[in-house]
């Protein structure tokens, strides 16, 4: 049970597909792997802060630190729209973020962020440092024309 009530044939690709990527995670070790996740997110982290220092709007959402997180940063750009920043930063410089409420309004709820939301950025193994201080140049520069009145 229940395998005789099972219709059709097994998801062989999923299987072999599921297989490969244990294979892999255990070849590269996960504590390498959040190690390097964890590093791009403190560089980011790092940039946001000078960001925030040179006086353009961006608030860190979590700890400002590495030390609890995940590969993954939530800001808000007071003053400018979420969806705005985001398209922005997708359209002129190719960078793919999450925007809006991610599944979870009763967190926003709890943060403060409810209903607008935040920008989300994730950060993976296949991403690089120069990725990240792109990230934070191309942030900088759509804040920066927002505070010049564009």
């Amino acid at each position: 049970m229940p395998d005789r009530f099972e219709a059709g044939t097994l998801n062989l690709p999923g299987i072999a597909g599921l297989c490969a990527g244990l294979d892999w995670l255990e070849k590269t070790g996960i504590h390498r792997i959040a190690r390097h996740e964890l590093d791009l997110t403190e560089q980011f982290l790092a940039g946001l802060r000078r960001l925030k220092e040179e006086g353009l709007g961006v608030r860190i959402l979590g700890k400002e630190g590495r030390e609890g997180r995940t590969g993954v940063v939530s800001i808000q750009t007071p003053g400018r729209g979420l969806a705005q920043t985001a398209a922005r930063l997708d359209e002129a410089y190719g960078i793919m973020t999450r925007v809006g409420l991610h599944c979870a309004p009763c967190a926003h709820r709890t943060l403060g962020t409810f209903p607008e939301g935040t920008v989300r950025f994730s950060f993976g193994w296949w991403n690089r440092a120069d990725q990240v201080d792109a990230a934070v140049a191309a942030l900088g520069r759509i804040l920066a024309e927002e505070s010049d009145g564009f």
